[in-house]
């Protein structure tokens, strides 16, 4: 079984970059239909029309920051 819920924002300005974030869910089940393995999946991404670095930078701190607390070099190993 999977599922997952994908938001997109269409920013009206081109010098806005577009961001998407998908969330995830999968579960694994044996002959019987019993649940063997469930996970939570997903991710996600910037997309500049004009690449501005100030604005990469500043996505991947804030995802840093909210990574922080989870355990360090966190955001690092999922970047």
């Amino acid at each position: 079984f999977a599922s997952g819920v994908s938001v997109v924002v269409h920013p009206r300005s081109p010098r806005i970059p577009t961001v998407h974030l998908n969330v995830r869910f999968f579960e694994l089940t044996d002959a019987r239909g019993v649940a063997v393995d469930r996970w939570f999946g997903g991710g996600t991404d910037l997309t500049p029309m004009w690449p501005q670095p100030e604005d990469a930078a500043h996505f991947h701190r804030a995802l840093a920051d909210v990574c922080r607390p989870f355990g360090a070099g966190l955001h690092g190993r999922f970047k």
